[in-house]
């Protein structure tokens, strides 16, 4: 098991486990967290966002069990996930900060050993992700999360538009967080606080990618990310939109081009949504939006899916084989 090294010089590892109602998983994600080694020195953060479950209690005991190890924050009411982790950084005291969610885990005990030493070697990096496998909790399938990724030469544009790191193989310096852009964030009620900070960071520092699988990432349905009923995909995947928005706005260049691409997106994700969910009347409003020749030389699919979704008896015939053979998110 790990234990703090002794040597002075050695820097601190914050690995912050954020959680809120998650009994069943975070036991795991605290032993995985124990389970790391190498001549490493850590601390383990648990945030608990006003659990009402059984979580808090299993956290006081690692605590209990480890005090010199673990230390737990609380809220005694439920904040939200952008509170909950700026609680969890904020009460760590790490030069580093490692990020867990509490229902997912580490599966390699030396991530943080690596991650470690990408950053101390390097003094331009300043975080580094890995490859995961998603948890399909569905069929309890593993499936591989970045097969064949190559990060592109503008990680900031790449991860604006389509995101591929995940918050629990995070590695990053503590000097690029900045507890008032977090606020901001806060402020305008976004819905997940892991593409902000991503994208901070992509135009802070340069990232670095460690293909080696080190966690396995929980996809639940139900969750922020995994929506199960239209509304509520449709407020996540705006949230999403006006993030892209905050930081195309502030920070980006080529803000035109950005800017049209990030409506497109927009568009698309409701009409993808509305197909999903069976919304003919949305889908119609929608299809419009979509001038077919400019879109097919974007998206071939869209294109198609506007002209179906025209007409009631195409949307109709066509709906069912389309959802069920062709995944449309």
């Amino acid at each position: 098991m790990t234990h703090r090294s002794q040597e002075a010089t050695k820097d601190l590892i914050s690995i912050c486990i954020i959680t809120y109602n998650q009994q069943q998983y975070i036991r795991r994600a605290i032993d995985s967290a124990l389970a790391q080694t190498g001549h490493i020195d850590i601390e383990i953060v648990i945030s608990d966002d006003g659990s009402n479950d059984n979580t808090l209690q299993i956290c006081a005991e690692y605590q209990q069990k480890h005090p010199n190890l673990v230390r737990v924050a609380t809220s005694t009411t439920n904040r939200g996930v952008l509170s909950n982790w700026h609680q969890a950084i904020e009460a760590s005291k790490g030069t580093y900060i490692a990020l867990l969610e509490g229902d997912d885990y580490w599966t390699d005990p030396q991530k943080l050993s690596k991650q470690y030493a990408i950053l101390q070697k390097e003094n331009a990096i300043g975080f580094v992700y890995s490859d995961f496998f998603y948890l399909d909790k569905k069929n309890g399938t593993l499936i591989q999360g970045m097969n064949h990724y190559k990060p592109s030469n503008n990680l900031f544009e790449e991860t604006l538009f389509s995101q591929a790191m995940v918050s629990s193989t995070l590695m990053f310096r503590r000097s690029l967080f900045e507890s008032a852009l977090f606020q901001q964030f806060m402020a305008h009620h976004f819905l997940t606080p892991d593409l902000p900070l991503f994208l901070h960071f992509c135009l802070s520092a340069q990232g670095y990618f460690l293909p080696d699988t080190t966690t396995i990432y929980n996809w639940r349905s139900g969750s922020v990310s995994r929506p199960t009923s239209q509304q509520d995909e449709l407020r996540f995947r705006e949230s999403i939109y006006q993030i892209r928005l905050f930081f195309i706005m502030e920070r980006g260049k080529n803000k035109k081009l950005l800017l049209a691409k990030n409506e497109f997106i927009w568009q698309r994700e409701q009409l993808l949504i509305s197909w999903k969910y069976n919304d003919y009347h949305n889908a119609r409003q929608l299809a419009y939006a979509f001038p077919f020749i400019a879109t097919w030389r974007k998206d071939k699919k869209i294109a198609l899916l506007s002209i179906l979704s025209r007409h009631h008896t195409s949307f109709r015939l066509f709906r069912p084989y389309i959802t069920r053979h062709r995944p449309l998110q």
